[in-house]
């Protein structure tokens, strides 16, 4: 230092100060954009299980139709899935779910084509379980139950897994007990059971979101 002259000096200085400081510039925004990043899945995965909420309530009114021997409203059905196929079309390269609403799609029209009121009613059971199985999906790989801030993750928690199994277990249990309340005595049981556990969790998690 001591051979160095004044401008040296501070030039050194100024070398050192900003080597640290590009450092820490360079971690700052590395982890803004690591955010800004995870928010922008949460919006696609908020933008995909919008219809696919949808779609659910038609499926569990097929059952409903089933169960009472009257037929499904098809075209209801058949327009909310192009409304789920549009709105992952656009979101393809961002939301692995393609094969899960591959599956489902298939499950959907081969209950459409059930040949008889109980076998459509199976069939509609199953695909509400895989409807309601592919919105947690969905919610689980756009990082919508990966928030890391507490009450973002409980509300969505309750929205994207809690409230869908719920909603599936009412529907359920209801359309049991109109087929047959006796012989199904013991699923409607379960459903009642999956019910107040779900019930019990959206309320602890809109307490700890509160």
């Amino acid at each position: 230092m001591r051979r160095l002259k004044l401008a040296q000096k501070f030039a050194l200085i100024a070398v050192v100060l900003l080597i640290p400081f590009g450092f820490v510039t360079t971690s700052y925004l590395s982890v803004q954009n690591h955010n800004l990043d995870f928010s922008t899945k949460e919006r696609y995965g908020v933008t995909a299980i919008r219809p696919m909420v949808e779609l659910l309530g038609l499926v569990g009114d097929a059952r409903g139709r089933a169960a009472r021997g009257e037929g499904s409203a098809a075209s209801d059905i058949q327009a909310s899935v192009a409304r789920v196929d549009a709105q992952l079309a656009e979101l393809q390269t961002k939301l692995a779910v393609a094969d899960g609403w591959t599956a489902l799609k298939a499950k959907i029209a081969s209950a459409t084509e059930a040949a008889t009121p109980a076998e459509a009613f199976d069939a509609w059971t199953g695909v509400s379980l895989d409807a309601t199985a592919l919105i947690t999906d969905t919610a689980d790989v756009s990082n919508l139950t990966l928030d890391p801030d507490l009450d973002s993750y409980y509300l969505m928690d309750a929205f994207t897994v809690k409230i869908p199994t719920m909603t599936d277990a009412i529907g359920l249990a209801g359309d049991l007990a109109v087929v047959d309340a006796r012989a199904h005595a013991g699923d409607i049981a379960i459903a009642g059971a999956t019910l107040d556990a779900a019930h019990a969790a959206v309320v602890r998690d809109v307490q700890k979101a509160i």
